[in-house]
C-alpha cells in the first residue's frame, strides 16, 4: 500500500515565497489600483489569482493583501506569515442608480393619410349622394432625424425622455386622389346639372390625381417610466468559457406627441376620368399646408437579455386613446380657400427592437428599428369664405364629412451614448 509523502513545512515555504516573487509587480500594482478603485483592483486579481498555483481564491484574500504595507522593491519576504492582515476597508458596492444621455441619427420612412366622405346630402354643396372616400392626401414622412434621449434608472424603475426632430426637410411626393368631381353637363340624360362619373355598380371613379414636392417639419417627444416585474441570472458555459446573463421583463407606461406640418408644391394633376379643366402643371407656388399632431398614451411589455457588455430588448406597445387632430389649406381652389379642420380618435400598435453594446469605460452604442401603426377615425369640419375672382363670386360655405386620419412609420436609428 503506497505511503503519503510527507515535505517539510519550509520546503512548502520556500515554494510559495518563489512564487510571490514572480508576481510581486502585479500585486504592487494591485494595491495601488485598490486604492483607487476597490472594483478595479478586484477584476485584475481575479485574471493573476485563478492561476494553478491558485494562492487565493476570492475578493476577501485579495482585500487582506491589499490592506497593508507592500515591501518596497528589492526588498523580500522572508515567511509566509509577512503576508498582510485583513483590512478595515469596505467592500465596493456597484451604484443602484445611473444617468445616461444619448444623441441618435435615424431614418424615418412611411406616410400620414386622411380620408374623407358621406357628406350628407343635403350639406353636399353639389348635392353628391354620401360616398366614401372621395378624396385621401397621403403625406410622406421619408426624412432623416435627430433625438437627444436621457433616461435614469434604479434597481427596479426606469425613466427616459426623448426629442426627436428632422435634420432634412425634402419628405418627398405627396399623392392626392379625389372621387366623384362634379362637373356640369348642359346635355345630361336629366337634362342640364351637375353630374358625376360612376362605374357599372355605381362607385364613384377616380376624377383627379395629382403629386407634389413636399416639405416636412417633424418633432416627437416620447416620455416613458418602466418597472422591473421579473429577473432571472443565469450562467452558460460554451467549452471553457462561462457567460453571465440575465433575462429581465419590464412593464411600461408612456405617452408619445408627434407634430408634422407639410407644405406641398403641385408637379403635375390630372384626371384619369377624363373630365376637362384639371390638367395643370406645378409652377413652385405652395398650393396646400397640412399640420396634424397624434397623442399617444400607452402600455407596454418588454422583454430584455443582457449578456457581458450587450443588451437585446423587445418592446410591443398598444394605445387605444391615440387622438389626432389635422387642419387642412387648399390655397389655390376656385371657389377657396377651403380650410379644413379633423378631429379623431382611435388606437395604436408600437413595437420597437433595441440593440446595447457597452464599447468603453461609459460609453455605449445602440442600434433602434421602431415602427408604428395608427388607426382613428372621427369627422373633419370644411369651409369657405365668400369671395370672388376674375369675375366669379360664391357665397360662404360649410359642411361636415366623416374623416379616417391613419399613419404607418418605420424608424431605423444608430445612436452613442454615456453612462454616469
Amino acid at each position: 500500500m503506497p505511503r503519503p509523502i510527507i515535505i517539510p513545512t519550509n520546503f512548502v515555504k520556500l515554494i510559495i515565497l518563489e512564487v510571490f516573487k514572480e508576481i510581486r509587480p502585479f500585486f504592487i500594482l494591485s494595491v495601488v489600483a485598490f486604492n483607487l478603485n476597490p472594483s478595479f483592483a478586484y477584476a485584475g486579481w481575479q485574471d493573476i489569482l485563478e492561476t494553478p498555483f491558485d494562492i487565493a481564491k476570492n475578493f476577501d484574500q485579495a482585500q487582506q493583501w491589499a490592506g497593508k504595507k507592500v515591501p518596497a522593491a528589492g526588498e523580500g519576504i522572508n515567511d509566509i506569515n509577512d503576508i498582510p492582515e485583513k483590512s478595515d476597508r469596505p467592500p465596493s458596492v456597484k451604484s443602484q442608480s445611473e444617468f445616461d444621455i444619448s444623441i441618435d441619427v435615424g431614418r424615418l420612412d412611411g406616410d400620414t393619410t386622411y380620408e374623407i366622405g358621406n357628406i350628407p346630402i343635403n350639406e353636399d354643396p353639389w348635392g353628391r349622394n354620401p360616398y366614401f372616400p372621395i378624396s385621401r392626401l397621403e403625406f410622406p414622412l421619408n426624412v432623416t432625424m435627430a433625438s437627444l434621449d436621457f433616461g435614469y434608472s434604479t434597481e427596479r424603475w426606469s425613466l427616459s425622455a426623448g426629442l426627436k426632430k428632422n435634420i432634412n426637410k425634402d419628405a418627398g411626393e405627396m399623392k392626392d386622389s379625389d372621387w366623384g368631381v362634379p362637373f356640369w353637363d348642359d346635355t345630361g340624360p336629366e337634362g342640364p346639372g351637375w353630374y358625376v362619373w360612376v362605374d357599372s355598380n355605381d362607385n364613384y371613379l377616380l376624377d383627379i390625381y395629382s403629386n407634389s414636392q413636399t416639405d416636412l417639419d417633424a418633432l416627437e417627444m416620447d416620455i416613458n417610466l418602466r418597472y422591473q416585474i421579473f429577473k432571472n441570472s443565469f450562467n452558460s458555459k460554451f467549452g471553457d468559457k462561462s457567460e453571465h446573463s440575465e433575462w429581465i421583463s419590464l412593464i411600461g407606461l408612456g405617452y408619445i406627441r408627434s407634430d408634422f406640418s407639410f407644405e406641398s408644391r403641385l408637379i403635375r394633376q390630372w384626371s384619369p376620368s377624363g373630365l376637362d379643366g384639371y390638367d395643370f402643371t406645378g409652377n413652385g407656388e405652395v398650393g396646400l399646408t397640412y399640420d396634424v399632431t397624434y397623442s399617444i398614451p400607452y402600455v407596454e411589455l418588454v422583454v430584455m437579455e443582457v449578456k457581458n457588455n450587450a443588451t437585446v430588448e423587445i418592446s410591443i406597445g398598444y394605445s387605444p386613446l391615440v387622438k389626432a387632430k389635422d387642419k387642412d389649406v387648399h390655397l389655390l381652389r376656385t371657389p377657396g380657400p377651403i380650410y379644413a379642420d379633423g378631429d379623431c380618435d382611435g388606437d395604436a400598435f408600437l413595437f420597437s427592437l433595441k440593440g446595447y453594446y457597452n464599447f468603453i469605460n461609459h460609453w455605449f452604442l445602440s442600434f433602434q428599428y421602431d415602427y408604428k401603426t395608427i388607426k382613428t377615425s372621427g369627422t373633419q369640419a370644411n369651409y369657405i369664405n365668400a369671395g370672388s375672382l376674375n369675375g366669379i363670386a360664391w357665397n360662404a360655405e360649410n359642411w361636415v364629412t366623416d374623416e379616417e386620419i391613419t399613419s404607418q412609420q418605420n424608424y431605423f436609428a444608430l445612436s452613442v451614448g454615456y453612462k454616469f
